[in-house]
Parts: structure tokens; C-alpha cells; sequence
């Protein structure tokens, strides 16, 4: 009798020995904690009996792991760069309109009467300008020998494109020295974007330049690229500006005051920043 009493002693040891090896190899789905990986560095044995490899999965939850800035702290960061920015706005606008009034830049044309100044929250040092027209020869983009408003308009819009920014690239290397070309050609497609956006709303209102309906535009008088807006974002593009990051003000070259965006322009740039008070 006392033997069996032995032998069954034995047998719930060995029984408990099992039950707890068990435990110990329960994947990380059955142990209810997140982020832990059992076994990660001794192994973990599979249901066929093999022993894996040391794991290479970190056993520390992946947030402690990165040490990013709290969002409050890069939001206000971000609100503080664009106010800041927003603040120097009118001065660019000031000193590019006496720039202009002066004939410093633009020679002695009078004709422009929009221009329009994109800065950068992340760059102070970077402002991006520009002057309305595309049916005449604008030096706001580059000046032009031509005198068809149909062939200057169709040579100003060329200027959107990856095509014109590969020839700059070779033509004007020490322009682009250190800039991220690939980055410039995302940010020149967006702004395409959002041109297009803003015909295909025109098409879909009727509405079109002199009724010419290959040339959809919600005011009668210009087209969608004519804005000073469109070459100054275009400028800073080049720059190396970002779109998210561009603070936009658009004046009147004769008297330095707030130009309301157009029709078209309160769509294509709707969602960009402005220091239009």
C-alpha cells in the first residue's frame, strides 16, 4: 500500500512539471499581453516538436521604442511657424511690389497688375514670386521674343512640367545644387492637381474663357495658369518648398493692397495658407 502511495506521488509531480512547461511556451496571443514575444531570445518550440531559431522580434512594446515628440509639441511648433510666417508675409509683398514699381526687376512694363509672394514656414529665407499673365511675355516665369498669346500661353504652361524641369536641371545645374529634384517633381504634380481640379469644376459649372470650351476657367477673362499665384507657388516649388508649407498673400502692384483671389484661384488654392488680412 505504501508503495502505490509512492508511485501515485510521483505521478502528480510529474503531472504539475507538464502543466507547467506548458505555460511557459504559450504564444503571445494566448498570454493577453501586447508586445510580448515568449521565447524570443531561447527559442519557441512549434507544434511539430522543432525548436525555432532565436527570434528577432523586440520584445519591448514599439512605442517606447520611438522617441518622437509629443504631437502637442510639433503641432504647436508647426502654429507658431506659420504665424510667425504670416506675420513677415506683408513685408515680402512690400518689398517685392517696390521691386517692381521701381523697374529693379521687371524693367519698365506697367502692365502687371497682380503679384503674389509664397513663403515657406520652414525656411524663412525662401519666398516665392510671381506676376499675373501667360498670354504676353512675363519675366515673373522668363521672358519670351514670342508675340502669338497662343503660342506664349501654350510656352508658360510647358513651364509645369517635369519635361521643363529636366532641361532647367541641365541647363541651370548650380539652380538645383542639393535640392531634391524627385521631391520638386512630386510637389510641380500636385500643383498640377490642382489646377486640373479647378477646370474640371469649371466644366462641370459651364463655365469657360471667352466661351472658347477647350479653355475651361470660371472667370470669362483669363485662364486658369494667368494668376500671379500660380508662378509664385511655382517659384517656391522650385525653391524647394513644399505645398503644406507655403504661406500665400496676393496684392495689387499699384497701390500694394490685398488682391482677393479669383474665382479660380479660391478653388485651386483652397486648402494653402493664407495672409490675406
Amino acid at each position: 500500500m505504501k508503495k502505490v502511495w509512492q508511485i501515485g506521488f510521483i505521478l502528480l509531480v510529474l503531472l504539475g512539471l507538464f502543466a507547467t512547461t506548458a505555460n511557459c511556451n504559450l504564444l503571445p496571443e494566448a498570454t493577453g499581453i501586447p508586445g510580448v514575444v515568449w521565447g524570443a531570445d531561447a527559442g519557441i518550440v512549434t507544434q511539430s516538436g522543432q525548436v525555432t531559431a532565436p527570434s528577432s522580434v523586440q520584445t519591448r512594446p514599439a512605442v517606447e521604442q520611438t522617441q518622437a515628440l509629443p504631437q502637442s509639441d510639433s503641432l504647436a511648433d508647426r502654429e507658431k511657424a506659420i504665424a510667425d510666417t504670416i506675420t513677415r508675409a506683408p513685408q515680402a509683398a512690400e518689398e517685392y511690389v517696390a521691386a517692381i514699381r521701381s523697374g529693379k526687376l521687371y524693367g519698365n512694363d506697367a502692365s502687371f497688375t497682380v503679384a503674389c509672394v509664397a513663403l515657406d514656414i520652414t525656411n524663412p529665407a525662401l519666398v516665392g514670386r510671381g506676376i499675373n499673365g501667360i498670354w504676353r511675355s512675363n519675366p515673373g516665369i522668363f521672358k519670351t521674343s514670342l508675340t502669338d498669346s497662343g503660342q506664349i500661353t501654350a510656352l508658360y504652361r510647358q513651364a509645369l512640367t517635369d519635361q521643363y524641369l529636366d532641361r532647367l536641371v541641365v541647363t541651370e545645374p548650380a539652380r538645383f545644387k542639393g535640392k531634391d529634384v524627385a521631391a520638386i517633381k512630386r510637389e510641380l504634380a500636385s500643383l498640377r492637381e490642382m489646377i486640373q481640379k479647378t477646370k474640371d469644376a469649371a466644366v462641370a459649372a459651364g463655365k469657360y474663357y471667352k466661351n472658347n470650351r477647350t479653355e475651361p476657367s470660371f472667370e470669362f477673362n483669363w485662364v486658369v495658369e494667368n494668376c500671379a499665384e500660380v508662378w509664385a507657388v511655382r517659384d517656391a516649388i522650385l525653391q524647394g518648398a513644399q505645398l503644406e508649407n507655403m504661406v500665400m498673400r496676393t496684392v495689387s502692384i499699384k497701390n500694394g493692397k490685398i488682391k482677393p483671389l479669383c474665382r479660380n484661384c479660391v478653388r485651386t488654392f483652397s486648402g494653402m495658407i493664407k495672409a490675406m488680412d
